[in-house]
């Protein structure tokens, strides 16, 4: 362990940013809670019949509402899983034996750089 160069900051940094993923699992939880009962909401109106067509109308915005809800939310389910996995990968790199076998990593490091990159240009458009 002596040759090995300290963890660069920004890994370090990146490691501590990914990990904040733990609380966002948390959020994810209750806005499930709270998204139950608009999708109860939205399964029981496709059940009514013969309402007069102005609420027809409020009902149909309300549903369209909710169902952009639950579509926003199982996005931000898919990508706290991205997260997750990017936070996967950066606690493999820290690992005493990744760390050890850098110099002999050096494609794959390069892969996994790339890939990150990518996830990370990804998750920029996504917000």
């Amino acid at each position: 362990m002596d040759g090995l160069n300290p963890i660069p900051p920004a890994l370090q940094a990146a490691v501590g940013l990914v990990g904040q993923a733990d609380t966002a699992m948390t959020s994810i939880q209750n806005i499930e809670a709270i998204l139950q009962p608009l999708k109860l909401f939205n399964s029981f109106i496709t059940t009514l019949l013969n309402v007069h067509p102005y609420v027809q109308l409020a009902l149909g915005i309300l549903t369209g509402v909710s169902q952009l809800l639950i579509n926003q939310a199982n996005l931000d389910n898919e990508m706290f899983g991205l997260l997750t996995t990017v936070k996967d990968v950066y606690k493999f790199l820290m690992e005493k034996d990744t760390c050890a076998n850098f110099d002999s990593m050096q494609e794959m490091l390069q892969k996994i750089s790339r890939e990150i990159k990518d996830v990370v240009e990804f998750i920029i458009k996504y917000t």
